[in-house]
């Protein structure tokens, strides 16, 4: 593999480490200066607790402008039901700052232009409709001086322990972090959110659709409904999205506690965000070492997909002896050993050498004959096996006896190496282009 999976998995976890730090050390500091020199205004709401059953058909409606260091617990926001997102509830303008959402339900509501710094959604779901957030900024900054260098602190919001069907567009959402959440039927268009994290999610249909997403990072999924869709060209050509593999041993674990057919579908979705992510990072990308990575992630859990025996076949073929083109080691491996083993064939079926004589030994004679013959024989044995397998012909050794089925399976062998190897070399030079 190209990627340190448990290294990158231990830097994700050190980074969500710090990002919930950071937030909590901004919290106490920035809530304690605004208790020193707090005015009142008519249009904010500090420091206050809203609190009201889940069971209540009531829709909390937000009055202020401001909103800071609140804490909402157990609010429905928005309305039981809409026909169109035309009839959402839209709330627009509105500034949360180190905003807490406990156990709230939003139900047909689109937050537009609003801003969230340090905001933290807990436990929170969509029972009907979406969460739409529409132009909002989740972009949040603290500069500090050390020793006269500026430290650039970044504020994350945290969505932890959600079921949402969420929808966010044209949004800033630099450093968003999700947790242990479930997004159905979800969209991320045409938003800037590099540097977000995605952990121990499940995707349920969720697609990325002209985003900015350089350096997002997914880690431990639970379920892979997820595509990437850019029509534009990728803003950087140094991009990086990663998403962590548990391993083809655990992937069969996995897949023997299901049915059939909860084993293609589970293949199919690991091969579609593999395919769908792969071709996004190889447009205008020097970064490749991913993007050769889930290029052959996807082809593997592809070949898991096959019904037809044929298809399967071929796609076993080219991920034993190459890799899908990408392990070129493996083929070199697979040609030392079908060199060897056919000359070991030779050995014994027989070759004749014109006038020189033939080479032809059993079990006996090997064991009588010098051993700096039998090296010579050997020799003379590869030279011809690899003659034979790059089928530019023999020169004046030819089989003997048996060795002409020996041969005529390494011809059919060679032709389908060289094949193999001619169209991953020509493959790589075009991606070079």
């Amino acid at each position: 593999m190209r990627v340190d999976y448990k290294k990158r998995d231990y830097e994700i976890d050190k980074k969500i480490e710090e990002l919930k730090s950071i937030r909590d050390a901004l919290y106490s500091k920035k809530k304690g200066i605004l208790l020193r020199h707090k005015r009142k205004r008519e249009d904010e709401l500090f420091n206050e607790t809203i609190s009201k059953s889940n069971s209540s058909s009531i829709y909390y409606k937000f009055k202020h402008k401001f909103y800071k260091f609140t804490n909402f617990n157990s609010l429905k926001f928005g309305k039981y039901y809409a026909l169109s997102e035309s009839n959402y509830v839209i709330i627009s303008g509105i500034e949360f700052y180190f905003v807490k959402f406990n156990n709230c339900i939003f139900n047909n509501i689109i937050f537009n232009d609003c801003h969230f710094y340090g905001c933290l959604f807990d436990n929170c779901m969509t029972s009907n409709g979406k969460l739409i957030f529409k132009k909002c900024h989740f972009r949040g900054s603290e500069t500090n001086y050390i020793n006269n260098n500026p430290i650039i602190q970044n504020t994350c919001t945290e969505f932890s322990n959600c079921m949402f069907s969420l929808s966010l567009k044209h949004c800033f959402a630099d450093y968003l972090l999700f947790e242990k959440c479930k997004l159905i039927q979800s969209e991320f268009a045409s938003c800037q959110m590099p540097d977000s994290i995605f952990n121990k999610c499940g995707f349920y249909s969720v697609h990325f659709i002209n985003s900015n997403i350089d350096k997002l990072s997914i880690k431990d999924i639970e379920n892979h409904e997820l595509e990437f869709h850019n029509i534009f060209d990728i803003w950087d050509v140094d991009n990086e999205i990663y998403i962590s593999f548990e391993g083809i041993k655990n992937t069969k674990k996995i897949v023997k506690k299901k049915t059939y057919k909860e084993e293609i579908d589970y293949y199919k979705n690991l091969s579609k965000m593999y395919f769908t992510l792969s071709k996004l990072l190889s447009r205008n990308n020097i970064n490749d070492n991913l993007t050769i990575e889930y290029t052959y992630l996807y082809n593997y859990f592809s070949m898991k997909t096959k019904k037809n025996f044929l298809d399967r076949l071929i796609f076993y073929i080219s991920w034993t002896l190459c890799g899908f083109g990408d392990k070129m080691s493996r083929f070199l491996i697979w040609f030392i050993i079908f060199i060897l083993s056919t000359s070991f064939a030779y050995m014994f079926s027989g070759l004749s050498l014109g006038g020189n004589g033939i080479i032809k030994y059993s079990i006996s004679s090997i064991l009588s004959t010098p051993l700096n013959i039998v090296i010579a024989d050997f020799l003379t044995c590869i030279h011809f096996s690899i003659v034979t397998f790059s089928t530019v012909g023999y020169g004046n050794i030819t089989p003997y006896g048996s060795s002409y089925v020996v041969s005529a399976i390494q011809i059919i062998m060679g032709i389908v190496f060289v094949a193999i190897f001619t169209s991953v070399i020509v493959k790589k030079f075009l991606k070079t282009l």
